[in-house]
């Protein structure tokens, strides 16, 4: 089953994606993107094209971490019900910061699934 998801998202992935290298998103990066969505809040100019990246990237990762849940029968990290969304930024900003140069090498999805870990430890 696990073998299926990853073939079919890969597969899916390869149709959009020329490059896969240059397509991955590293950790500084997205967290770029990202501070574009709370420049908008603020009133400032931002970019609306890199929070909406931005935002497609989180939507992405926790969909994808809500089917690995499923399929592995396993929790990875566990959030309250109720966090503002704004927390999906400033977890990732506090790692980005605790991580300085790695934040430049590491994906995206490698950090974010980190910080997450981190921030939200699952009680056995």
């Amino acid at each position: 089953m696990v073998r299926h998801v990853v073939v079919a998202v890969l597969l899916f992935a390869s149709t959009f994606c020329g490059d896969a290298e240059a397509s991955i998103i590293k950790a500084k990066e997205l967290q770029r993107l990202c501070m574009n969505i709370e420049k908008g809040k603020l009133g400032e100019s931002f970019d609306e094209s890199a929070a909406a990246t931005c935002r497609g990237y989180l939507a992405g990762f926790f969909d994808t971490m809500i089917i690995l849940e499923e399929v592995r029968k396993t929790r990875y990290f566990c959030v309250p019900d109720a966090i503002p969304k704004e927390s999906n930024t400033r977890i990732l900003d506090a790692w980005v910061a605790s991580n300085g140069e790695l934040a430049n090498d590491t994906t995206a999805a490698v950090a974010m699934l980190s910080a997450y870990q981190k921030a939200f430890k699952c009680k056995k």
